[in-house]
């Protein structure tokens, strides 16, 4: 039985022996041109006629031409996006979310050195808290969020829910202390409740890739808290 010819995603010639595939339903040829076949950094889709191609960011990222038209790379962007994603957790009971909190878009590099991390590591955002006391007495909280340049809209307003919610804890300490995966976990809730609001192909994507995330502390305890909250929903 002959079996129909695969054809390559980005240059459509006819696929032999090993190829690459990726959840866009779309096959390529490992290398083009004696370079490797570049994915979008945030939709993971091969970088084609089909996606308008795409742009290499300052500090090494691609992003395919259907996440550029929505990319985040300016504060009037910030603007609307923070509110979107303050009104959708006011929805579900989050009602303080602070009003100054600076947010700051930053470069791979940058974003790693203040994680202390890898420069190669593939990190997102970051929420960083001071606490000004008088007397010893907690008397108020600064709240900085850091988040990666250029992300799609959708992916940006899922990283700014996560962190909003890095605030939202420090602004209730608890006696009890998180554990990582906890913390994490929790505020994975708000990034799945951005996606969950937007019925997109990208959106259903990026939703799947949570529940299938491998990494233990922010996959596995996005997953252990999905459970308790469905778990506590049922109860009531």
């Amino acid at each position: 039985m002959k079996t129909t010819p695969l054809f390559c995603s980005v240059c459509r010639g006819e696929l032999t022996g090993k190829y690459l595939y990726n959840h866009w339903g779309e096959n390529a040829h490992p290398q083009h041109q004696g370079h490797k076949t570049h994915q979008c950094s945030a939709c993971h889709r091969f970088l084609s006629s089909a996606t308008q191609q795409g742009l290499q960011y300052g500090d090494g990222r691609i992003i395919c031409g259907l996440c550029q038209i929505t990319a985040v790379t300016e504060t009037n962007s910030i603007v609307h996006s923070r509110q979107r994603v303050i009104n959708t957790l006011k929805s579900v009971g989050f009602e303080y979310i602070p009003d100054y909190i600076s947010i700051t878009l930053s470069d791979q590099r940058r974003l790693n050195q203040r994680l202390k991390k890898s420069r190669h590591a593939n990190s997102h955002g970051l929420t960083k808290t001071v606490e000004k006391s008088v007397n010893g007495e907690v008397q108020y909280r600064e709240h900085s969020i850091f988040i990666l340049y250029g992300l799609p809209r959708l992916v940006f307003e899922g990283v700014l829910a996560h962190e909003f919610l890095h605030v939202w804890l420090n602004e209730h300490p608890n006696t009890r202390e998180r554990s990582p995966q906890e913390t994490e976990g929790f505020c994975n809730l708000a990034t799945a409740l951005i996606y969950q609001q937007e019925e997109t192909p990208l959106s259903l994507y990026l939703h799947q890739r949570m529940h299938e995330d491998t990494d233990p502390i922010y996959g596995g305890g996005y997953r252990l808290q999905n459970q308790l909250t469905d778990a506590a929903t049922c109860t009531l």
